[in-house]
């Protein structure tokens, strides 16, 4: 039986800014990314990969913008597509807005704390943190070795001092560039991973070591798309030589049991 495939991390862009949002990110990152990250080229992609469903998502670094993502985003929801919204510390009504969202039919939020240039267990953070309800994702970039905003101990911190938060999902298996504190503080706690932007990194093997560590059963597909098409995001998680039905879970079954539970 063929493998089904629900990538939980891919980011779209307006094609009017797609070209300068790509050039920023492979700047900042130093990774040249494959894709364009316009709603067509996504498509393609899931398309050419045979992917189920996926995951659209983008994070607001303004006040201003908020609005405008999650209206943006909300607009590609469908059978296939399901979308995290965003919010910003100093959105006049984040309560309101978070209204707002679920009723566009957003699944969650996602917030790149690196971007928003404040820490995700800082006070202001924590005040929209004390919102959400306990089953909604909430996708937080984690590490980045050239900044400490998103650093997985202030991930830790955020569990701590919010239990009642059920699917958080620290990105990037917990810890862009940022592994061995993501091991220390969060391998085995009660977070999802996902396995985007990892791969280039760190080979399979200490992934799979991750992986095991952490439980197979909170591991999620992601490829942060356009950063890899979705052919080359499917081979990097295949090749971490699980059984069969392991590799299932992380493709498909964990995302379509965690996004079930948050919308049921």
């Amino acid at each position: 039986m063929p493998l089904k495939y629900f990538d939980v991390h891919c980011h779209v862009f307006p094609d009017a800014v797609a070209p300068k949002a790509v050039a920023a990110l492979t700047k900042h990152y130093g990774l040249p990314w494959e894709c364009t990250g316009t709603f067509s080229d996504l498509s393609r992609s899931l398309k050419q990969a045979g992917i189920d469903k996926a995951v659209v998502l983008s994070s607001a670094t303004r006040p201003d913008q908020v609005e405008h993502i999650n209206d943006y985003l909300s607009s590609f929801v469908s059978d296939s597509i399901l979308a995290l919204g965003t919010l910003h510390p100093d959105y006049p009504d984040c309560k309101h807005e978070l209204k707002r969202m679920m009723e566009l039919g957003l699944s969650g939020l996602k917030f790149h704390s690196d971007f928003l240039g404040i820490p995700v267990d800082d006070i202001r953070m924590m005040r929209i943190f004390e919102i959400i309800p306990p089953d909604m994702p909430v996708m937080l970039h984690a590490g980045d070795e050239k900044l400490d905003f998103s650093a997985p101990r202030r991930i830790a911190n955020v569990l701590d001092h919010f239990p009642h938060l059920n699917n958080v999902i620290a990105a990037h298996m917990g810890g862009y560039s940022a592994w061995d504190e993501a091991w220390r503080t969060l391998v085995g706690r009660k977070v999802w991973f996902d396995t985007s932007s990892t791969f280039w990194k760190i080979s399979a093997e200490k992934v799979k070591e991750m992986v095991l560590a952490h439980g197979v059963d909170r591991i999620l597909f992601g490829t942060d798309y356009p950063a890899v098409s979705h052919v080359h995001g499917i081979a990097d998680t295949g090749s971490l030589d699980l059984p069969q039905e392991q590799l299932e879970m992380i493709f498909y079954k964990n995302a379509e049991r965690l996004f079930h539970t948050a919308l049921s």
